[in-house]
């Protein structure tokens, strides 16, 4: 009787009371805004993998993860980072700050550094460095195809001559870029299965700058993975439904572009990792291989998948010619 009289009664006001609601819901809500919680994969830019590392949410928890703690993770999170190629940053960082006065070498090795968080590989840690454009050797040993907005680089750039707002971005071509090539196809085949050995339901965290191509084509190819490991044919539904955004369009690069074509997250990533796995279909042309079926069988995108359709008949009745 004594212990309970010991006892102190806390007393909670309906302030309180709406305090404590609030910050509960804002940590649900932090947590499902941050990683996919209808799938194992989720896609994200540099900077909100940055926010997911350093408030990472675990057993009721908030947590900062670094390259000390991350491998107690391992068999539940494993972590894919891409970053651009030094060769890329190096034209690419100084042009979008030409405005600036002064030396930007020191601002532009910074900001290479920083489109890693972990500072090395781990068991369920793949750092990886590669160009999201496709076009290479265009124009003599470099790249073609980097576009940058005129609009982000100087006002009296967005109209033309003739005071007409631009339409497009200009291209430019930079030596000492990084393809996607086989070597790196095969390192990231290795590390997703190693870690599905470990435990079929690890999720998955994958960034590259933007979350809307190389980390794309990564997040598909392990959904796919997923989807055949569940046997769920709805898995692929939920997974491309959880990255649409706002306007209701894919967070990926999903469109029917200028000349008709459909156009994918990185296709070369797709292609190699799905040769890797005999998913591929010989002697087919890009836009219907098995990441075109995956993305009509959602049925999320409206006329835009009335377009694919379209498209994909288009090229079958070509072929049967």
């Amino acid at each position: 009787m004594k212990r309970h009289m010991n006892r102190k009664l806390i007393k909670l006001t309906e302030s309180d009371l709406r305090k404590i609601v609030k910050e509960s819901v804002n940590r649900l809500l932090k947590e499902i805004s941050n990683i996919s919680t209808n799938t194992d994969v989720t896609v994200c830019s540099v900077n909100d993998f940055i926010n997911i590392c350093k408030n990472f949410y675990y057993n009721g928890k908030t947590l900062t993860l670094t390259d000390e703690n991350v491998e107690n993770l391992c068999g539940e999170f494993a972590f894919i980072e891409i970053r651009d190629s030094f060769g890329r940053v190096k034209v690419e960082f100084p042009l979008t700050r030409f405005y600036q006065s002064g030396d930007v070498s020191k601002e532009t090795n910074d900001y290479y550094d920083s489109l890693y968080y972990f500072k090395a590989n781990h068991e369920n840690v793949l750092r990886l460095e590669y160009d999201d454009t496709q076009s290479f050797g265009k124009k003599g040993d470099g790249i073609t195809g980097g576009a940058i907005s005129l609009e982000r680089l100087n006002d009296k750039y967005k109209f033309n001559q003739k005071g007409e707002p631009r339409q497009r971005s200009f291209y430019f071509s930079y030596p000492d870029g990084k393809d996607f090539d086989d070597d790196i196809a095969e390192q990231l085949d290795n590390f997703i299965s190693k870690n599905i050995e470990i435990n079929p339901n690890v999720k998955f965290i994958i960034h590259c700058r933007a979350g809307a191509s190389r980390s794309a084509g990564i997040g598909i190819f392990i959904a796919k993975i997923k989807q055949m490991i569940y046997q769920d044919k709805d898995y692929m539904q939920k997974f491309f439904k959880e990255h649409m955004v706002d306007d209701g369009k894919s967070q990926f690069d999903i469109k029917i572009d200028r000349k008709g074509n459909a156009s994918y997250p990185h296709q070369k990533e797709m292609k190699k990792l799905g040769a890797r796995k005999g998913w591929n279909k010989e002697k087919d042309d890009t836009y219907l291989q098995w990441y075109m079926d995956d993305f009509l069988d959602t049925g999320l995108y409206g006329d835009q998948t009335e377009k694919m359709r379209e498209l994909k008949k288009k090229k079958q009745n070509s072929k049967k010619r």
